[in-house]
């Protein structure tokens, strides 16, 4: 099988830099080949955009514990209500979003900022937790039973990080279906820009495959430069994502469909 041949690190060297030989090694892949490399792929992202400076800040801030305790001022949480000495306001790897303010009676939608992939509002007397593009309240007057505070946040700590796996596990869900959609897109957009002779274009499932390649080199690019906290400007790096993207799949159009490019390609 031409998967077995062709290991994870080449096909994405080839999916990368060598659009004309896509038609020779990454066509041929299986679909559980594919399904493999997209998933590897989006997990690297991940990696790269989330885990990686979620990692970094964690050390920085002396681990979690030595944060709650330390760096977190004095909170409770009781009677259904929350009391905090200071507000908080701070980014875990530029996509999620924490503002802790008792002193705000109650934070609404309003509030909610669509620049972060998730958000976490605590107020006096609520909670807003965004993601996954939709945005849930927690009221804190149906908690009037449960009481919290540093010490006891702390004894949290292995529930806490559970739920950080699980939200890196839906991050790369999300990644997976996101990268699938843009891609259609992509390979409806310019499946018709390349024929043969004969007037003859590559099939649907064909254009998605290779759509599904071409977008790889600007998905890792956008997630180095996401990590490193949005250095490259946002409307730069979008329109060489769309038009680097479109050449390689009319480059690679080119090749399954033996129509001749004049285009002239650095590989």
């Amino acid at each position: 099988m031409q998967e077995e041949k062709t290991g994870f690190l080449e096909q994405y060297y080839i999916a990368c830099c060598r659009p004309s030989q896509y038609h020779k090694t990454l066509m041929k892949n299986s679909k559980a080949a594919l399904v493999r490399y997209l998933v590897v792929l989006c997990m690297f992202l991940t990696l790269l955009d989330t885990v990686i400076p979620f990692a970094a800040w964690d050390v920085s801030v002396g681990g979690m514990k030595n944060l709650i305790l330390r760096g977190i001022p004095s909170f409770s949480l009781k009677d259904g209500l929350f009391q905090a000495e200071e507000p908080l306001d701070f980014t875990l790897g530029n996509t999620t979003h924490i503002k802790v303010d008792s002193k705000e009676k109650k934070f609404t939608s309003q509030d909610i900022d669509s620049e972060y992939l998730q958000e976490f509002l605590i107020s006096r007397t609520n909670i807003l937790v965004s993601a996954d593009y939709s945005v849930r309240e927690i009221k804190l007057s149906d908690m009037k039973s449960f009481t919290l505070d540093n010490q006891s946040l702390v004894d949290f700590l292995p529930f806490i990080r559970a739920t950080i796996g699980l939200t890196m596990l839906i991050t790369v869900l999300v990644k997976i279906v996101e990268y699938l959609f843009v891609a259609a897109f992509f390979a409806l957009f310019c499946r018709g820009s390349v024929r043969n002779e004969e007037g003859k274009m590559v099939s649907m499932k064909q254009a998605f495959v290779i759509a599904i390649y071409a977008k790889t080199l600007f998905a890792i690019i956008n997630s180095v430069d996401a990590a490193l906290g949005g250095i490259l400007p946002a409307t730069l790096l979008i329109i060489a994502n769309v038009f680097v993207t479109m050449m390689y799949i009319s480059r690679v159009e080119m090749k399954i469909l033996g129509v001749d490019s004049k285009w002239k390609f650095r590989e």
